[in-house]
């Protein structure tokens, strides 16, 4: 979930570099950071002794920073993985990337029309 997340920023950082990240992508962040989040603190991923599902402000300030790190650690590797993943298949990116220039939007069906994915 968290890399579906960052798939629009990394496609962006790709075909139009780094620097030329659009605004709206700062909602990917914002998402893939809330999934990593509740990965963390509520579904146990940090270690044994956050297996219970507590509010993050009742969490001590060592906890606090844990899922902190374990979150900044999701949002890396979820990013490393994303780019790996859009990179190797690049051409297909270009050819999405293309066809959403022209239309901004496509289906789920539409985009594996076009990527003759049926």
């Amino acid at each position: 979930m968290v890399d579906t997340a960052l798939g629009g920023r990394v496609a962006e950082e790709i075909i139009f570099g780094p620097k030329e990240i659009s605004s709206g992508c700062g909602s990917d962040l914002v998402n893939s950071t809330n999934i990593a989040y509740e990965m963390a603190n509520s579904c146990g991923m940090v270690d044994d002794k956050h297996l219970l599902s507590v509010s993050f402000n009742e969490l001590s300030q060592k906890s606090r920073a844990e899922i902190d790190q374990k979150v900044q650690q999701f949002v890396h590797d979820s990013l490393q993985r994303t780019k790996r993943l859009l990179t190797a298949h690049k051409d297909k990116l270009d050819i999405l990337a293309k066809k959403l220039l022209e239309k901004e939007t496509l289906t789920g069906e539409e985009a594996k029309k076009l990527l003759k994915l049926d």
